[in-house]
């Protein structure tokens, strides 16, 4: 364990590393005045773990719990998860929705067009009110996919493509959700694109 000393005559306070292999977990004991550096008041080690880096953790928490509400299809809690003025924008396709009547739309298409759609979530990065997720879109194309220029009636085909989700948080609730599916890869799993040799020049 590294430890470092501060304080004034009254008390010192070490602060370091228990090796724990969890980033952002820290050990604080506190000796009082006149006990040296390796002794510790009535030959204890009182210690103190703080919450690991309480925002982010929480704004986490809530994108994870957003997921879990969006896999239920439970869309009354999952607009309920934004705020009044609430936006989940689709880049892939250039389209926003705002509010509690429009956020559940994109959800309930995909779930029509893949009853069994799974978001299979990889990494997490939390930096104060912004969450980006790196997961991946899963699921059999057994419905209709309403798609800007049109439908795209089932093909019986399943997905597995990358996608990139961006959350803002105020309060506790998500402001904006930026999502980045990459509409190429899928339209390609489903038949979409199948030749594209032929419309290239060598």
């Amino acid at each position: 364990m590294s430890r470092h000393w501060a304080g004034g005559e009254s008390g010192r306070v070490a602060v370091g590393h228990r090796g724990t292999g969890v980033p952002g977990v820290w050990v604080v004991a506190v000796a009082s005045s006149g006990v040296g550096a390796r002794s510790w008041a009535g030959g204890r080690r009182p210690v103190v773990r703080p919450r690991r880096c309480g925002m982010a953790l929480d704004n986490e928490q809530i994108v994870r719990q957003a997921y879990e509400v969006a896999e239920k299809m439970d869309m009354a809690a999952w607009a309920a998860a934004f705020t009044e003025d609430g936006t989940f924008t689709d880049s892939s396709i250039g389209v926003t929705w705002k509010g509690p009547a429009e956020l559940p739309t994109q959800v309930e298409n995909y779930h029509r067009a893949f009853p069994d759609m799974h978001r299979e979530l990889f990494r997490f990065y939390s930096t104060g009110n912004i969450v980006v997720v790196q997961l991946a879109l899963q699921g059999t194309h057994l419905g209709p996919l309403h798609l800007p220029a049109g439908t795209l009636p089932a093909t019986g085909r399943r997905i597995d493509a990358p996608c990139c989700d961006v959350f803002e948080l105020v309060d506790g609730r998500i402001k904006r959700f930026d999502c980045y599916p990459e509409g190429t890869i899928i339209l390609t799993q489903l038949g979409v694109i199948g030749n594209l040799g032929a419309a290239l020049q060598q």
